[in-house]
């Protein structure tokens, strides 16, 4: 079946400006794109054409960089508290109790919770990656899969865990695998370098959480640095290396990044904020030519899975650190889609071209928020009035994955009780073990 767009604004985060347009999607890809009304798309009976009447807008799907979308199952756990403490108080031993099957429940809700924001993609980060992967292809959205290395107990687990996946990713599009060694200060040197020798052979990126708080950098010092304890482990060398955080670098680091082939840092302004990490150097990074994508971090530490919020907050931290012209709301659309698309490796996606992916966001232009908004300035109207509240549909390789208040193939109301019912046995049985200590 085919879809035709009819008189929407087609939002460019490149141009950084909007075109009212004509945008025919065919066999999952864009085929056409013209002036509105200037060809005669013959279609058939089956196909569906959507008229926008210069009322709507249809924008580059949302790519999450960085994201523990299971952690639904904990989110509110240690509100307040700073990294360190959150994980190893709250998060870490609540974890533990957490089977395959309520991974999958939990990746499902949260991918759900993001398709109704427009998210079409999404670079995760967590254990039993194949149940996130069973998740994604239930609601039908893109998966970069991270397999998350914990220690050297976690190694033949996780080798066998991206063999698996890598196997499954070659004969399906929407997947992509990563090795996923977890952070610097949870990983030996040892593991580290073992992890970058494997990635090498097996032809895999690597994604790690990387200079997230202040004093990650001071354990680094010891290596001569942060980058060189990446150089030490051999990460300077993978084919792709996608670094979550990154608010410590300096701008010799920054600039030293910008130099290896396929770097890129995932900006998680709401997650840095919450756990009081600081204000990453987003302007500096792209201002360098890194690539930089945008992220939520997991549900548990930001607490929502908002790409708009994060896209907004991106835009108003950065002029915060400079003036109001350092850092326009192009900079922050750009990362929010075809920035994290290129740092996850999906071709064809976070923009919409003809021969590109047909993954969308349909946006309502009719709110109040978005008086006097017009082709020039939409951008900017997207970026810093936007909400999720504005989307009314999310298509990806041009399937509805979320349309007018249903999600395809998911009965929201029962995701909510199932998700209510696991968060309260998995809780409960975590205070009953920690009143019988």
């Amino acid at each position: 079946m085919k879809t035709l767009f009819r008189d929407f604004y087609l939002v460019d985060p490149l141009k950084g400006r909007a075109c009212r347009s004509d945008l025919l999607v065919s066999g999952g890809v864009v085929e056409k794109i013209t002036s509105p009304g200037s060809v005669d798309f013959r279609l058939a009976e089956e196909d569906e054409i959507i008229c926008g009447r210069g009322l709507m807008a249809l924008m580059p799907g949302f790519v999450n960089a960085h994201s523990h979308l299971a952690m639904t199952l904990v989110r509110g756990l240690g509100e307040d508290l700073p990294l360190d403490r959150w994980l190893k108080e709250a998060i870490w031993p609540a974890e533990a109790r957490l089977t395959p099957e309520l991974i999958e429940l939990g990746a499902l809700c949260g991918i759900a919770e993001a398709a109704k924001a427009g998210q079409t993609a999404f670079l995760d980060m967590y254990f039993r990656m194949d149940k996130v992967a069973d998740a994604a292809r239930q609601l039908g959205v893109r998966a970069a899969l991270a397999v998350t290395f914990l220690g050297r107990d976690s190694l033949q687990r996780g080798l066998d865990e991206v063999k698996t996946l890598t196997a499954r990713a070659a004969s399906d599009g929407m997947l992509k695998v990563f090795y996923g060694p977890h952070a610097p200060y949870s990983v030996s040197v040892e593991l580290a370098a073992q992890l970058a020798q494997s990635a090498q052979a097996d032809g895999l990126p690597i994604h790690i959480h990387f200079l997230e708080t202040r004093s990650e950098r001071e354990r680094l010092a010891k290596y001569g640095g942060p980058l060189g304890w990446l150089r030490m482990v051999g990460f300077d060398r993978a084919r792709e290396l996608v670094l979550a955080h990154g608010v410590w670098l300096t701008q010799d680091e920054i600039d030293e990044l910008s130099r290896w082939p396929d770097a890129a840092v995932c900006h998680c302004p709401s997650s840095n904020l919450k756990l009081g990490d600081g204000v990453a150097p987003v302007r500096e990074m792209i201002a360098s030519g890194l690539t930089v994508g945008l992220g939520t971090d997991g549900p548990a530490s930001n607490n929502r899975i908002d790409p708009w919020e994060e896209m907004r907050l991106c835009a108003l931290l950065q002029k915060g650190r400079g003036t109001p012209e350092t850092f326009g709301a192009q900079m922050a659309l750009r990362a929010a889609t075809i920035g994290g698309a290129k740092a996850l490796g999906f071709e064809g996606v976070g923009l919409l071209r003809e021969g590109w992916q047909a993954d969308a966001v349909m946006v309502d232009l009719t709110g109040l928020n978005y008086s006097g908004a017009d082709e020039e300035n939409l951008a900017a109207w997207l970026v810093y009035a936007g909400s999720s509240a504005d989307v009314r549909g999310t298509m990806v390789s041009g399937r509805w994955v979320w349309r007018d208040g249903r999600l395809a193939g998911v009965e929201e109301k029962t995701l909510r009780q199932s998700l209510d019912e696991a968060r309260r046995e998995l809780l409960n049985t975590r205070r009953q073990r920690s009143c019988n200590t």
